[in-house]
C-alpha cells in the first residue's frame, strides 16, 4: 500500500523499515530516541574542558587512547569550535609528536555502547538490523581515517570503513551505513560492553593489514584497515567531532538533540561529578557523621542509578576540602573511597588530630574549584 505525502507514493515498507527521512515527510527532525549515542553534541564535560590523563578526561561517554607511545604528549578538550547547528566539539591535540610509529603504537578516540541499549538490534540473529553512524568531523592533518564498531560479547566482532579529510581545518560531514551482523552469537542483556565505535587517528601496521570491510571474527590487524594518517607524529596537530549520531536503519536521520538536562542525567549513570570544575567554590557536597575523633563518613545519595559500583577519584588533594563539626571545621589529613553501591556512595575522611566529636553531624565541603569528588562506572 502507498500513501501520498507532499505528493510522494510512500509505501508502508518503507514505513516500517525507516527509510523515510525527513526531507520525504518535510517535517523537520523526526521523532525522538533514535540516537544511541549519549551527548552526541559534546554539551556535558563533568570532569573539565580540557583533560591531559587519557581515557575519559574531558567530554562525558568519548575518550581518547594512546597506546604504546614513547614521545607523544597531548590532550583532550571540549571546544566551542563547532559546524553550524552545535555549540562544542570533543577533540584531541598533539603537543609533543612522536617521533616514528612501531607496529604495536596506536592512538584513537572511542566511544562504548552499553549492551541494555542494543538489544533492539538484534545482533546475531538472522533478523540483524542495519547501523548508520553520522558524524562531523575536522582535522588538521589531511588523509584517509578509519572508523571500526567493535563488538567483544560472545564471539568478538568487527567491521571498519574508512572517510577522507581533504582539506584541512575544515568541518565535513560523515555517514556510514554498516550491515547487520547476523553472526557471533550476539550482545548480552546486561549493563556490560555492547558496541564500541572506534575512531582511528594512529595505527601501527599491526592493525592495517587484514580486510575488515564485511562483519569478521574480531583480528588486531583488521582494527584499523584502510587508515593511513598519523596524527601522532604530527607536532600541534589536532582531531575534533561532535553530532555523533548511531540508528537503526539504513538512512542518516538528522541529528536528535537533547536537552542539556537530559543529557546530563544520561551521562551521570556514568559518571558523577561532586564539586571541581563541575561545581563550584564552598559545594556543600554531603553531610555523614563523626566515628570518633579522626575518622568520620560521608554518605551521599547519587543523582542517578550507575551502570555498576562506581569508583572515586579525589581531584585537588584532602587540602582543597573541609568538614563541618560541631562549630568547628578542620582540614582532612585524607579522603578515601568507603563503599558504594549504585545508588549511594561513602567517603572516608580522617582528620590530623583529634577534632571531631563521635556521633555528631559532619558537613563536607570543598575551598575552591580544584577539589571535587569524581565517581566512576564508565564501560
Amino acid at each position: 500500500m502507498a500513501i501520498t505525502i507532499n505528493g510522494s507514493g510512500i509505501t508502508s515498507s518503507e514505513i516500517a523499515d525507516g527509510s523515510i527521512t525527513a526531507a520525504d515527510l518535510d517535517v523537520g527532525q523526526l521523532g525522538g530516541r533514535r540516537n544511541l549515542i549519549i551527548n552526541g553534541a559534546m554539551q556535558v564535560a563533568q570532569r573539565g574542558t580540557t583533560g591531559y590523563d587519557n581515557g575519559y578526561d574531558s567530554v562525558d561517554r568519548f575518550s581518547w587512547n594512546p597506546s604504546g607511545m614513547d614521545q607523544m604528549g597531548g590532550n583532550s578538550l571540549q571546544s566551542t569550535d563547532a559546524p553550524n547547528g552545535f555549540s562544542n566539539s570533543f577533540g584531541v591535540q598533539v603537543t609533543t609528536a612522536e617521533t616514528t610509529i612501531s607496529a604495536d603504537e596506536s592512538l584513537n578516540c572511542r566511544y562504548e555502547v552499553e549492551a541494555r541499549d542494543l538489544q533492539g538490534i538484534a545482533n546475531g540473529t538472522s533478523d540483524a538490523k542495519s547501523l548508520t553512524l553520522s558524524f562531523w568531523v575536522k582535522s588538521s592533518v589531511t588523509g584517509t581515517y578509519t572508523v571500526a564498531l567493535y563488538k567483544d560479547d560472545n564471539t568478538a566482532r568487527l567491521i571498519t570503513s574508512t572517510y577522507t579529510i581533504s582539506t584541512a581545518n575544515t568541518w565535513e560531514q560523515k555517514t556510514f551505513t554498516f550491515a547487520g551482523d547476523t553472526s557471533g552469537g550476539g550482545i548480552n542483556n546486561d549493563s556490560g560492553h555492547g558496541l564500541s565505535i572506534v575512531w582511528w587517528l594512529t595505527a601501527g601496521s599491526n592493525k592495517t593489514g587484514t580486510n575488515s570491510t564485511s562483519w569478521m571474527n574480531y583480528a588486531e590487524g583488521g582494527y584499523a584497515f584502510g587508515h593511513t594518517v598519523d596524527l601522532a607524529s604530527t607536532l600541534n596537530s589536532s582531531w575534533q567531532i561532535t553530532g555523533v549520531q548511531l540508528e537503526v536503519g539504513t538512512v542518516a536521520t538528522p541529528f536528535e538533540h537533547r536537552s542539556y538536562g537530559e543529557e546530563l542525567a544520561l551521562c551521570q549513570r556514568y559518571c558523577q561529578v561532586l564539586g571541581g570544575t563541575f561545581g563550584g567554590t564552598y559545594d556543600a557536597m554531603a553531610t555523614g557523621s563523626a566515628w570518633n575523633g579522626t575518622d568520620a563518613y560521608i554518605q551521599y545519595a547519587l543523582k542517578q542509578s550507575m551502570r555498576s559500583t562506581p569508583s572515586i577519584t579525589v581531584t585537588g588533594g584532602a587540602s582543597e576540602f573541609r568538614f563541618a563539626n560541631g562549630g568547628t571545621e578542620p582540614a582532612p589529613s585524607s579522603i578515601s573511597f568507603d563503599q558504594a553501591g549504585v545508588n549511594t556512595a561513602a567517603v572516608r575522611m580522617v582528620a590530623a588530630s583529634s577534632v571531631l566529636t563521635a556521633n555528631q553531624a559532619v558537613r563536607l565541603y570543598n575551598l575552591s574549584t580544584s577539589g571535587g569528588l569524581i565517581w566512576d562506572a564508565e564501560l
